[in-house]
C-alpha cells in the first residue's frame, strides 16, 4: 500500500502537513520536551544555541557541524533527569516510612 500523505487519527483525515510538529511545539530530540519552562537556565541556554546552530547551518548539520552543541545538550538534560529520579526516589522513601508508622494520633 502506497503513502499518499493522509494520516489516520481517530477515524479522523488528515493531511500529512497539518500533522507535522513545528518548532513551538517544544517537542524535539528523542521526544524530550524542550519548552524553557522545564529546563534549567544552564540547559536553556544549550537548547537556544543548538537551535540556532540548526538554522544558521540547516545543510551543514546533517554533516556533524552541531554535534558538540548537541551532545552537551543531551548530557546536560541527562543530568537534569537523573536528579529529578532521586529527588523522586526520596519522597518515595519517606511517603513509605510515613506509611510504615501509621496515622498520627490528634489531640481532639
Amino acid at each position: 500500500m502506497a503513502y499518499r500523505g493522509k494520516i489516520s487519527i481517530g477515524g479522523k483525515c488528515c493531511s500529512a502537513k497539518s500533522f507535522n510538529m513545528g518548532n513551538d511545539d517544544g517537542m524535539g530530540w528523542g521526544g524530550s520536551n524542550l519548552s524553557p519552562h522545564l529546563h534549567s537556565d544552564e540547559c536553556n541556554e544549550l537548547i537556544t544555541q543548538l537551535k540556532q546552530c540548526h538554522q544558521e547551518h540547516n545543510v551543514l548539520r546533517f554533516f556533524g557541524t552541531c554535534n558538540d552543541l548537541d551532545r552537551a545538550m543531551r548530557q546536560c538534560l541527562k543530568k537534569e533527569y537523573q536528579a529529578r529520579r532521586e529527588r523522586s526516589k526520596a519522597h518515595a522513601a519517606e511517603m513509605q516510612e510515613r506509611l510504615k508508622a501509621g496515622p498520627k494520633e490528634k489531640d481532639w
